[in-house]
């Protein structure tokens, strides 16, 4: 692939289905397009294949010897897609648009970065793995980090629930927050995270996530999930545990070094 591959979610879900991929192909349309009759998945999978053509996927020969009517290239490409065992997850949820950037990893030092906007469009290419840290700051619109050094406080697994309940009704008061930081000595960084939730109208920050996937047949395993909250010139990150640094949960203001440290290490992982 020399280039990004841009699918529509039926062309994607018809790729993954002439591979064999039926039960992941029907998991990711259904949901969108809802339960149809078989004329109307026929309508819809033949206009998926026009557009297939048109961007140089469909192999009209390989379709003739009735083989699986995509080039060679694209088979071996959704094959090593669906078979990559880990993937690296981010959200962005801005003005309750979703937008999804994934990397699943297919070589020690490649991945394919798989951006799903609107729910429909799914932007495909491949990365070396040191173009990662900065997919990420492009997808999050990070470009600098105004802090000279990391701030952190450590947060205990009952009142990081507590706190995610409240956000959650949207009840970001200060006066709400205070049983949950009564024991945090550096008060001046739980108000101007408070702020920062006030101000930027979120109910809980986006999220970034590592999950192992054993096989098809099983469920991925969430291996780690770090919450974020991007401000103009400060970043919010929030980690349930770091088993990388051996510690409970975390609120940080770090600096880009320690940003990017926190993104490295969960990428180089195994």
């Amino acid at each position: 692939m020399e280039n990004k591959l841009v699918l529509s979610i039926e062309e994607l879900g018809f790729c993954l289905m002439l591979c064999g991929y039926e039960e992941i192909a029907a998991g990711l349309i259904k949901p969108t397009l809802g339960e149809k009759k078989d004329k109307i998945w026929e309508a819809i999978f033949e206009t998926a294949s026009h557009g297939l053509l048109s961007k140089g996927l469909w192999n009209v020969s390989r379709q003739k010897k009735g083989d699986i009517p995509l080039n060679e290239e694209w088979i071996s490409f959704f094959n090593t897609y669906v078979h990559s065992k880990k993937m690296f997850r981010l959200t962005k949820n801005e003005n309750d648009d979703l937008e999804i950037l994934m990397f699943h990893q297919i070589s020690e030092y490649e991945w394919i970065a798989h951006r799903v906007i609107h729910h429909i469009c799914h932007e495909f290419s491949i990365v070396n793995q040191s173009e990662i840290f900065n997919e990420i700051n492009h997808f999050y619109g990070i470009t600098q980090l105004d802090k000279n050094k990391t701030e952190k406080i450590h947060i205990s697994k009952k009142d990081f629930k507590q706190m995610v309940l409240l956000t959650e009704k949207g009840n970001i008061e200060e006066n709400t927050f205070e049983s949950i930081f009564k024991h945090t000595k550096n008060k001046q960084l739980i108000q101007s995270f408070l702020y920062s939730l006030k101000s930027g109208k979120r109910r809980f920050p986006d999220n970034l996530s590592v999950s192992y996937i054993p096989s098809l047949q099983e469920y991925p395993t969430i291996l780690d999930v770090v919450f974020i909250l991007k401000e103009e010139k400060q970043l919010w990150v929030i980690s349930q545990f770091d088993q990388y640094e051996g510690e409970p949960i975390y609120l940080m203001l770090p600096t880009m070094e320690d940003w990017k440290k926190i993104i490295l290490q969960r990428i180089e992982a195994n």
